[in-house]
């Protein structure tokens, strides 16, 4: 007789009180090798409850269970809640959906947990036991208490039961019943990764709620109408911001960014001599701004060409980098940069890519190439890993920065002496960029061959 775990067919049975009925797929079982009374060879199968089960035995089952098979366990009773917590069944980053009867809390696999009385469409596409109805919940649920509240029920009871990565907030703005307000006081939704709010419009006094009530390090997604006249000090002080609309910023809001991961504007009125003067504070900062940050184009914007190009880059040092994707031969232009204050920058290197739709501008460290600049690219590939670091585009900007304090020095002296003496060290500075491979093109220093 071998004695074994198996995984039977999923038979919805729940486990409850050393009792066996609908709910969980799973059973613990002995399996009996055929005997003289198996006239066709079929195994015995005796089930029993899992409670019965040495606690070691017991974990290596619920580790194998699917995530809501896990969780209909954890519901049964708070013994077998215990012995789900102390398993440490991994749910990833639970993402919880704010929508009045739509409320829900969704985990990795795309299991959903529905604390509301609808079920959003998408939801029905997956298999039908990976959504949890509210039925199901009602040992987590308060009956006494609003839908929000019992959203944060569920919130706590996962985290409390499994492992959990921080968890993202979603805000449907089609809420009647459920205001921002409402959702930031709760203690236990203010410390989120990620804020997404989408579908509707936000008045001065939400986003005064959010600007507020969300901290430095935490993402805020805004995919919603913002007021086009709104400003606060604390809208570009999130680590991850995107803003879909982003008529309301203004430069001077852009010149408040400091210490950001990565900034996405949306729909702007930001013209060519704006993004011009960001990108000189960009440069002239002591300190790192953004690791990434897109720029919707505009219809002023949008085209690439030698006169936006020159009011882009006015009074700044840039070398043109050409680069094709081997495929189809798709030439991006990265235009190079380097800030001024290397020493107290991790990422010197500048680099600024025009694409149809958008402005992309990356920070980069000397040391290394990143493993990827844009995933959303023409060809919708990552750009690899290049083995050689920035090191030769970094020596090229530092002659192309002295050549350019040399011929602002040349403008201005009266000396002969001294005006031959530049006329020499520009000479040298010039054959330096030839031997570098550096070149001219259209007026721009070029580096480098698609």
């Amino acid at each position: 007789m071998d004695n074994s775990f198996i995984q039977t067919e999923k038979e919805k049975s729940r486990i409850k009180n050393g009792q066996i009925f609908h709910v969980s797929t799973w059973e613990a079982s002995i399996s009996c090798s055929p005997t003289s009374d198996s006239k066709y060879g079929y195994s015995r199968r005796y089930t029993f409850p899992l409670g019965k089960l040495p606690f070691l035995a017991l974990q290596q089952v619920i580790r194998n269970m699917d995530i809501q098979e896990g969780i209909r366990l954890a519901l049964t009773s708070r013994k077998m809640r215990l012995n789900v917590k102390y398993s440490r069944l991994s749910v990833g980053s639970p993402i919880v959906r704010i929508h009045d009867e739509f409320s829900n809390v969704e985990i990795k696999e795309d299991v959903f947990l529905f604390n509301g009385f609808k079920i959003y469409k998408k939801a029905n596409k997956s298999k039908e036991d990976k959504y949890i109805k509210r039925s199901e919940l009602e040992p987590w649920l308060n009956p006494t208490l609003s839908t929000l509240q019992n959203t944060q029920n569920i919130l706590v009871q996962i985290q409390n039961t499994f492992k959990c990565d921080k968890f993202v907030l979603v805000i449907d703005l089609r809420c009647i019943k459920t205001t921002i307000k409402d959702v930031l006081s709760i203690s236990d939704f203010q410390n989120f990764e990620t804020l997404n709010l989408y579908k509707g419009k936000l008045d001065e006094e939400d986003m005064n709620c959010l600007m507020e009530n969300a901290k430095a390090d935490q993402d805020l997604h805004i995919y919603a109408e913002v007021p086009e006249n709104y400003y606060h000090k604390n809208m570009f002080k999130f680590y991850d911001i995107v803003y879909e609309d982003a008529r309301f910023v203004k430069i001077e809001h852009l010149l408040t960014i400091k210490d950001n991961y990565i900034i996405d504007l949306g729909k702007n009125n930001l013209t060519l001599s704006d993004i011009n003067t960001f990108l000189k504070y960009w440069v002239n900062s002591e300190c790192d701004l953004f690791k990434m940050m897109t720029i919707k184009t505009t219809e002023e914007t949008g085209e690439e060409n030698e006169a936006n190009l020159d009011i882009l880059f006015d009074g700044l040092v840039v070398l043109k980098v050409p680069f094709s994707f081997d495929i189809s031969s798709i030439i991006i232009i990265s235009i190079f940069s380097a800030a001024k204050s290397v020493e107290s920058r991790k990422t010197p290197i500048l680099c600024f890519e025009w694409y149809e739709d958008e402005i992309s501008l990356f920070a980069h460290s000397i040391e290394e190439r990143p493993k990827w600049i844009r995933s959303n690219n023409p060809m919708n590939e990552e750009r690899l890993e290049e083995d050689e670091p920035y090191e030769p585009e970094f020596e090229i900007l530092k002659v192309l920065e002295k050549k350019k304090d040399l011929e602002e020095t040349m403008r201005i002296e009266e000396n002969n002496e001294r005006k031959l003496e530049i006329e020499k060290e520009l000479e040298e500075l010039d054959l330096q960029l030839l031997e570098k491979g550096v070149r001219m093109e259209q007026g721009r220093h070029v580096f480098g061959s698609v």
